[in-house]
């Protein structure tokens, strides 16, 4: 027979086995009280007779019969417990208080004279059992009822309880009713008002999933996402609704599985049916996103695959989700890492990969023509970037239209690249350069002015002028500027006559590098950084100006480039770090400057360098400042040169302290799954995709595409070249973080920086 543990069982059993135990310690206790009652009558009977006993023996051994029977007596009249005393001259059989009996010896000068024998009985046991036996009972009685009850009372509620877990076992969760409570227990109906609460917490929160599994389906639908299955054993082949919204195909024709594989791009069929037939093999679900075909149409379906095989099926069940739109911004992003995003021309990077490529079939000669616009300069500064652009993007369609070669390259600002192969002689790169110069130097019109412009172009030939590819690009600039030196409009070769350009770097390198040793030449300038929506300073870019005594005032585009050719770069870089470190550590006395961070460019010869996250830690070590209030900010093509590199050297940085920027972004060359993996703190949106923000929607969705990929990785954004209040509307409604340009300030010293600051936080406060 099983033994059901329930807790009325339990309970039940606690209270009989506590009523035994208190029966069995009550008459216990009963049986003690008795003992002890008997033994203090008894011991008083003794006291009495141990009092006289000397008295009694000499009374009896000296015959005084008549004082001794009145002694007797008087004792057997005052001790109401003596029911008989009397002297015997022999041992009686009862020799101590068994039945009621006590005897003592009678001794005269230490011999026994005879024995006096004394019966008693218990008076005061009697008499108190016999007063307090009605309040036993009682006591018991009551004792007992009041036990009777507890057991009611808890066997009721443990019945009860007993009903309510029947009741709550019985709830259909389909359609939740609130229970009753079985009595009127106040702890039972406080319990199963706990419970009808609960149970109505859980139909508002069954209604909610339900609103929320709606929700779903809605979400699936707007984001395109569907579902199928496709039955080996039978053929079958079934699918949702929004497969059919997806593809944009007839719904009421019902699907077949030809059909869905015919929607395919070719060779994208194949690679379907491949990657069908691995996880048959495998088991392993896949994944991969596959382009289809339809009508016309072009569509990325992103498809995940799961093979399942039993006793009674063998199918393969798929999920697809429409991934066009996030496919082609990544296309566009990746053709704007190579390729220039105001011509579509290729960009530097591109133009650096083919020279590498060219260069390894050594036995083949190629020219690179370095083409420079005349004074593009003084076109922007007269008619704004906006015009410059517009011309820059007809030149570039002239140069196209020339069919000299399809290698055409622009490399930043004004200035392209051609790489012309298979030429016989500089003869022929002449006629190519007179062509050029002859396509470029006639009238054009943008915004219906008309102007006229030139060119200046420097030759270098492979491997005649360098065998060193990137020497080339340096060959052909150099001659290019000698073009310029001797009027413009021309074009040149490289060669010896070279040599005074070679001198005039060597000259500025060398006062370059004298001003590096003193602290009054080369001076940091700050372009402030504001934040949109306080439209207060919160950072600033640290820019360079050199103020040298006889070159006069340089600028950076000036002797930047000298620095990097003469490895000075790295020399240059340290100065700007130190002397921002000292800023900061000024600024932080300064209330106004105290709660501003500093961003600072680093070349990518000193990201590089094998000593730069030293260099740091010892900049840390000598200036007190907070880390986290320097920025330090590398291009993204930098960034991509050795992608592993980079992301190690950016994690001892951040491990540093210091924040993170990638400058440039747009530019370069990045993949989302590379960023990914970098720890940045900011990206900085390249002015060339700001300025034309308000007229140009291609910049617009590229800027908007930036921003969103900067808060998906929860980072801010910086949009450099803010020069118009439009352009700081757009910005703003697309959540863009941070400003920089001339719509606010140009780089300024120290002095006009705090001004700056003083004016703006002042009136934006």
């Amino acid at each position: 027979m099983k033994i059901e543990f329930s807790l009325k069982n339990i309970v039940l059993a606690a209270i009989v086995s506590i009523i035994t135990v208190f029966i069995i310690f009550f008459l216990f206790n009963l049986k003690l009280i008795d003992q002890k009652i008997t033994k203090i009558e008894e011991q008083y009977v003794e006291k009495i007779i141990g009092n006289n006993i000397d008295t009694i023996a000499n009374l009896f051994y000296f015959e005084f019969d008549d004082s001794l029977q009145t002694l007797l007596n008087s004792i057997k009249e005052n001790v109401e417990e003596v029911e008989q005393i009397r002297i015997v001259k022999e041992l009686p059989h009862a020799k101590n208080a068994k039945d009621g009996m006590l005897v003592y010896p009678l001794q005269y000068q230490g011999k026994t004279v005879g024995y006096l024998q004394v019966k008693y009985r218990l008076v005061f046991k009697d008499v108190f059992w016999k007063r307090y036996q009605t309040a036993g009972i009682f006591i018991i009685v009551a004792f007992f009822f009041f036990l009777a009850f507890i057991l009611y009372y808890l066997y009721s509620k443990i019945s009860s309880i007993d009903v309510l877990a029947a009741r709550v076992q019985n709830i259909d969760l389909s359609h939740i009713r609130k229970i009753g409570a079985p009595d009127s227990f106040k702890e039972i109906h406080t319990i199963t008002k706990s419970i009808n609460t609960m149970l109505t917490a859980i139909k508002e929160n069954f209604q909610k999933i339900y609103i929320q599994e709606k929700h779903l389906q809605e979400a699936q639908k707007i984001a395109h996402l569907s579902s199928w299955e496709y039955d080996l054993q039978t053929g079958e082949f079934s699918c949702s609704d929004e497969l059919y919204r997806t593809l944009g195909v007839d719904a009421s024709v019902a699907m077949q599985w030809e059909d869905f594989l015919s929607y395919f791009e070719e060779k994208e069929r194949n690679r379907f049916l491949a990657m069908l037939e691995r996880v048959q093999k495998s088991g392993i679900s896949a994944e991969n996103v596959y382009l289809f075909q339809i009508y016309g149409k072009t569509k990325y379906l992103k498809i995940i695959i799961k093979y399942r095989k039993t006793k009674q099926e063998e199918k393969f069940i798929g999920i697809a989700l429409d991934v066009t739109e996030e496919v082609e911004a990544k296309k566009k992003v990746e053709f704007l890492a190579y390729h220039d995003p105001l011509t579509a021309l290729p960009n530097r990077y591109a133009l650096q990969m083919r020279l590498k490529e060219l260069a390894k079939n050594q036995q083949k000669r190629f020219g690179v023509v370095f083409i420079d616009i005349d004074d593009f300069k003084f076109i922007n500064d007269s008619y704004g970037h906006t015009f410059g652009d517009e011309f820059l993007m007809q030149l570039a369609k002239a140069l196209v239209a020339l069919n000299i070669t399809s290698d055409i390259f622009r490399i930043g600002g004004d200035e392209f690249v051609l790489i012309v192969e298979n030429f016989e002689s500089k003869k022929e790169l002449s006629a190519y350069a007179e062509q050029i110069l002859e396509k470029i130097a006639t009238e054009y019109e943008v915004e219906g002015v008309k102007f006229f412009v030139t060119c200046s172009i420097g030759i270098c030939i492979y491997p005649d002028d360098s065998e060193k590819v990137e020497d080339l690009l340096t060959n052909a600039d150099l001659a290019m500027y000698e073009a310029k030196k001797e009027g413009k409009n021309r074009y040149r070769f490289f060669d010896e006559k070279m040599k005074e350009r070679f001198e005039r770097y060597n000259t500025i390198a060398h006062y370059l590098q004298e001003s590096l040793q003193k602290r009054d030449e080369i001076l940091l300038y700050f372009q402030p950084k504001l934040n949109f929506e306080t439209l207060k300073v919160e950072s600033a870019e640290v820019l360079v100006r050199w103020n040298h005594p006889e070159l006069g005032f340089v600028f950076p585009d000036t002797f930047i480039p000298v620095a990097e050719r003469s490895d000075l770069i790295i020399e240059l870089d340290h100065y700007i770090l130190k002397r921002s470190f000292e800023s900061l550590e000024q600024w932080q006395q300064d209330p106004l400057l105290s709660k501003l961070y500093l961003s600072v460019n680093i070349s990518g010869r000193e990201f590089y360098d094998p000593h730069f996250i030293d260099y740091l830690k010892e900049l840390l070590q000598t200036h007190p400042i907070d880390p986290s209030k320097i920025e330090i900010e590398i291009t993204e093509t930098v960034s991509m040169e050795d992608a592993e590199f980079t992301k190690k050297t950016l994690k001892e940085i951040k491990s540093l302290g210091f924040r993170i920027a990638l400058d440039d972004f747009g530019t370069g060359y990045s993949s989302l799954n590379y960023l990914k993996q970098i720890p940045f703190d900011t990206l900085k949106i390249d002015k060339s995709f700001v300025q034309d923000i308000d007229k140009d929607e291609d910049d617009l969705k590229i800027v908007t595409l930036i921003i969103n990929i900067a808060k998906s990785f929860s980072k801010e954004t910086v949009a450099e070249g803010v020069e118009t209040k439009r352009h700081e509307e757009i910005l703003r409604d697309l959540a863009c973080n941070m400003a920089q340009g001339y719509l606010y300030s140009k780089a300024v010293d120290k002095e006009q920086f705090r001004i700056f600051v003083n004016q703006q936080n002042s009136s934006s406060a």
